[in-house]
């Protein structure tokens, strides 16, 4: 761009020293309507390329502003996608703690244990993570939703166990639904902290970046 606005100038003060050399050698000869066309053509050549660099530039400076927003807005979807995942590291941490020490009172005294059976956090679980799971990697993604199968099954044990089922809930030996508690609070243990793993590794990972 800047070669080409050159050669025009160059091209102008050409012409230039050639009017003058003409007037000067010849002034009684020389006639400036006959130049009048080349002149004209020279003014409007110059006009033309000047309107094109100022097209072009407003085109560069566009095209900037444009790849600036985009990378702003990259670098906002990163950092909400980072809080995301902070706050799923925490909530899987918190519900493999409550099902593992959940599925250990079961286990150690599975005729006599207090119902409801509450896992903080699955509240963040069930909402903003799931909500947002397309944020996460398929294996991420895999384990939240077998957490929340397992909760589910949690869920309905307690129902049962709660209402009786048709018989009494603590007897000896276990109610098959006590097992089936105690099934469900070691999985959904199990896959909180897998999960939890695979997102500490993706924070990790974004941390390096």
């Amino acid at each position: 761009m800047e070669r080409q606005y050159d050669l025009i100038a160059i091209s102008l003060l050409m012409f230039t020293a050639v009017i003058i050399a003409a007037m000067a050698l010849d002034p009684r000869g020389f006639s400036i309507q006959a130049w009048q066309p080349l002149i004209a053509a020279f003014v409007a050549l110059f006009g033309a390329r000047m309107v094109f660099r100022g097209a072009a530039l407003s085109y560069d400076a566009a095209l900037k502003k444009i790849n600036l927003d985009r990378e702003i807005h990259q670098r906002t979807l990163r950092r909400q996608a980072r809080s995301i995942f902070l706050r799923a590291s925490l909530a899987t941490h918190v519900v493999q703690y409550d099902a593992l020490e959940a599925s250990r009172t079961v286990a150690t005294n599975p005729t006599n244990f207090h119902l409801p059976i509450r896992i903080r956090e699955m509240d963040t679980i069930n909402g903003e993570v799931w909500q947002n799971l397309e944020l996460f990697p398929q294996r991420v993604a895999q384990h939240v939703s077998d957490m929340r199968v397992a909760h589910f099954n949690l869920l309905q044990a307690q129902e049962q166990l709660s209402s009786g089922a048709g018989m009494t809930p603590y007897t000896h030996p276990p109610h098959p639904m006590a097992m089936q508690l105690g099934n469900a609070l070691r999985e959904l243990a199990r896959e909180a902290a897998a999960a939890r793993d695979a997102i500490n590794l993706l924070i990790k990972d974004d941390g390096d970046h």
